[in-house]
């Protein structure tokens, strides 16, 4: 587990599965920048049971709201390209109540530093539809640096969006201990 001042990192556990699938699949409460895809339970129980959500190139971990202890959201990394020398993340917060309180600005900036404490790589990367704000200014916060627009990249709601391209190298992630992880931030 990791602990901010606001958020737990934890991984899932199977008593987190239904609460996950309905927010997964909660669509009025995703937002407009969240695609309209559905999860099937079995998928996220198989997923569960293969890796319980954290192998060697993917993973995601639980956002907890220190404030009331329930999850507020999920943040992860994956490969994105084979010969890509860093991975992809990703990241949520479910409940729109939570939403513009910092907690996700804390838990990417101590999953960033995390994953670049555990594995060998140079560089995060993440992309963020062209107008999606709010995941812009949380890069932002966590140091990513825009490096460009991928034009017409992603279909969403009948159009294609142009998606901006973040990177954080490991030179500019704070650094994680295992002592001072608050401090970290």
């Amino acid at each position: 587990m990791l602990k901010g001042k606001k958020v737990l990192l934890r991984n899932v556990e199977r008593e987190d599965l239904n609460t996950m699938l309905s927010y997964e699949n909660d669509i009025l409460q995703r937002g407009q920048w969240v695609g309209l895809n559905l999860t099937a339970s079995n998928s996220m129980e198989k997923r569960f049971e293969k890796d319980g959500y954290w192998r060697n190139d993917t993973g995601a971990l639980l956002i907890i709201d220190k404030e009331d202890n329930q999850i507020a959201g999920v943040v992860g990394f994956f490969v994105s390209i084979s010969y890509f020398e860093g991975y992809e993340i990703g990241f949520k917060i479910y409940d729109p109540n939570r939403r513009n309180k910092g907690l996700m600005t804390e838990a990417l900036s101590l999953f960033s530093s995390y994953i670049f404490y555990i594995k060998q790589i140079e560089r995060l990367q993440a992309l963020s539809t062209v107008g999606n704000n709010a995941a812009r200014k949380v890069l932002e916060k966590c140091n990513f640096i825009h490096e460009g627009t991928l034009r017409r990249a992603i279909f969403h709601g009948g159009i294609l969006h142009d998606l901006d391209i973040f990177s954080l190298l490991r030179e500019e992630a704070p650094k994680f201990t295992t002592f001072n992880m608050k401090e970290s931030l």
